[in-house]
Protein backbone atom coordinates (compact mmCIF):
# COMPACT_ATOMS: atom_id res chain seq x y z
CA UNK A 1 0.00 0.00 0.00
CA UNK A 2 1.19 3.24 -1.04
CA UNK A 3 1.19 6.48 0.56
CA UNK A 4 -1.35 8.29 -1.88
CA UNK A 5 -3.71 5.25 -0.98
CA UNK A 6 -3.14 5.74 3.04
CA UNK A 7 -4.26 9.35 2.53
CA UNK A 8 -7.35 8.51 0.40
CA UNK A 9 -8.19 5.81 3.41
CA UNK A 10 -7.49 8.67 5.86
CA UNK A 11 -9.65 11.00 3.94
CA UNK A 12 -12.38 8.82 3.47
CA UNK A 13 -12.71 7.38 7.16
CA UNK A 14 -12.48 11.15 7.96
CA UNK A 15 -15.12 12.76 6.18
CA UNK A 16 -17.22 9.59 6.78
CA UNK A 17 -16.80 9.83 10.88
CA UNK A 18 -17.56 14.19 10.31
CA UNK A 19 -21.01 12.83 8.64
CA UNK A 20 -21.76 10.43 11.30
CA UNK A 21 -21.05 13.08 13.92
CA UNK A 22 -23.21 15.83 11.99
CA UNK A 23 -26.14 13.52 11.78
CA UNK A 24 -26.05 12.15 15.44
CA UNK A 25 -26.02 16.37 16.80
CA UNK A 26 -28.59 17.52 14.27
CA UNK A 27 -30.91 14.74 15.85
CA UNK A 28 -29.93 15.74 19.18
CA UNK A 29 -30.72 19.53 18.59
CA UNK A 30 -33.93 18.54 16.67
CA UNK A 31 -34.97 15.82 19.16
CA UNK A 32 -36.48 13.66 16.10
CA UNK A 33 -35.20 10.78 14.20
CA UNK A 34 -35.57 12.67 10.99
CA UNK A 35 -32.15 13.51 10.85
CA UNK A 36 -31.07 16.18 8.83
CA UNK A 37 -34.15 16.43 6.94
CA UNK A 38 -36.34 18.13 9.72
CA UNK A 39 -34.07 21.21 9.11
CA UNK A 40 -35.54 22.12 6.13
CA UNK A 41 -38.83 21.24 7.42
CA UNK A 42 -38.91 23.04 11.09
CA UNK A 43 -41.08 26.37 11.58
CA UNK A 44 -37.54 28.04 13.06
CA UNK A 45 -35.75 28.11 10.66
CA UNK A 46 -37.95 30.36 8.37
CA UNK A 47 -37.34 33.21 10.87
CA UNK A 48 -33.26 32.51 10.58
CA UNK A 49 -33.91 32.78 6.44
CA UNK A 50 -35.87 36.02 6.62
CA UNK A 51 -33.09 37.63 9.18
CA UNK A 52 -30.38 36.85 6.45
Amino acid sequence: MNQLEMIGLLLLAGITAAGVVIKYITRRKLGDMDGISGVFTSRQDENVVGKF
